[in-house]
């Protein structure tokens, strides 16, 4: 009976010591237990820029007022033609955003990756000209 009341007792200390390594593991590797938490940029850091093909219009993304969320820009000179605010859901880490212009230079796409390969894309057309 002793050597039950032993067994049982070495079990139920290793059972907490493993859920204290599972609760400690996010602490340990990554310094924080929230593992959705990353700093976003400050607001109005350009987060991608690129010139359109023919060089008239240049697209930006830059970070707007909360965290995942973006001002999608394109920019004829000082003049701002087109906008669009977008938005990535907060995912295990820091947003990857690109941009790419179509190979004709009709518009513009912005990718955001936010979750491991998960992205999303948008889209800003350029202005057609008026005769």
């Amino acid at each position: 009976m002793n050597k039950t009341r032993v067994r049982d007792a070495a079990f139920v200390m290793g059972a907490l010591a493993i859920l204290a390594a599972v609760l400690a593991a996010p602490r340990l590797v990554l310094g924080r237990l929230d593992f959705f938490k990353w700093d976003a940029p400050r607001v109005g850091t350009v987060l991608a820029e690129r010139r359109s093909p023919d060089g008239a219009f240049v697209a930006t993304v830059t970070a707007a007022d909360s965290i995942g969320h973006y001002s999608f820009v394109l920019r004829q000179g000082s003049q701002i033609v087109a906008r669009q605010d977008v938005s990535a859901p907060v995912g295990y880490h820091g947003h990857i955003v690109s941009l790419e212009w179509a190979p004709d230079g009709s518009r513009v796409f912005t990718t955001i990756d936010h979750d491991l390969g998960d992205t999303l894309r948008f889209v800003l057309e350029r202005p057609r000209k008026v005769f």
